[in-house]
C-alpha cells in the first residue's frame, strides 16, 4: 500500500528545525522526491504560513508543485469543518489559518483514492478536541507526526 500525505505547516518547520539540510541532505532528498512524485501535497494556504525560515520559505517556491489550488467542493468543505469544529481556527489572528484546509483536502483525496492511504502529517497533540489530528480522526482520516513518515517510507539514514 502507497501512503499519500497531506502536510501541516508545523510538519514542514520540523523537518527544516530538526533535520537541517546541510546535516540531513538525505532526508531531505528523499522528502523533495515525496513531493516530485505527487504524494506528498499541501494546500496553498500552507504556502502563505511558511513565513519565518528563509531557506524553507525558498524550498517551498522551488516545490510549489506540492501546493494544491482547491477546488470548489473543497473549499465548501473546509467550510463545513470550520462551521462544526470552531476551535480549530484561533479568532483574532491576522496570519492565515491553514487547518480546516489540510483536513478538507485530505477528505477530498480521499474520495478520489482507492488504493493509496492518506495520513496528515503534522506536528499537533492528537488528545486535543482544537487540534488536526483529533477533528480528522472524526472524519476517517489517519494523522502522525514527520518521524511517523520516515517509519511509514522504511526510511533509514
Amino acid at each position: 500500500m502507497a501512503f499519500r500525505y497531506v502536510l501541516d505547516t508545523s510538519a514542514l518547520i520540523d523537518l527544516d528545525t530538526f533535520y537541517p539540510k546541510s546535516l540531513f541532505p538525505k532526508v531531505w532528498k528523499s522528502f523533495t522526491g515525496l513531493v516530485k512524485g505527487g504524494r506528498a501535497v499541501a494546500p496553498e494556504q500552507v504556502f502563505d504560513e511558511v513565513i519565518k525560515s528563509k531557506f524553507l520559505r525558498e524550498w517551498c517556491e522551488n516545490n510549489k508543485s506540492m501546493f494544491i489550488t482547491l477546488n470548489g467542493d473543497v473549499l465548501h468543505q473546509t467550510r463545513k469543518i470550520s462551521n462544526k469544529h470552531k476551535t480549530l481556527i484561533k479568532q483574532n489572528r491576522f496570519r492565515p489559518q491553514a487547518d480546516p484546509f489540510i483536513i478538507a483536502l485530505a477528505i477530498d483525496l480521499q474520495r478520489s483514492m482507492i488504493k493509496d492511504e492518506r495520513v496528515i502529517i503534522t506536528h499537533e497533540n492528537s488528545t486535543k478536541h482544537n487540534k488536526i489530528p483529533h477533528v480528522a480522526r472524526s472524519y476517517g482520516i489517519e494523522s502522525d507526526q514527520l518521524v511517523g513518515l520516515f517509519a511509514r517510507e522504511r526510511w533509514t539514514f
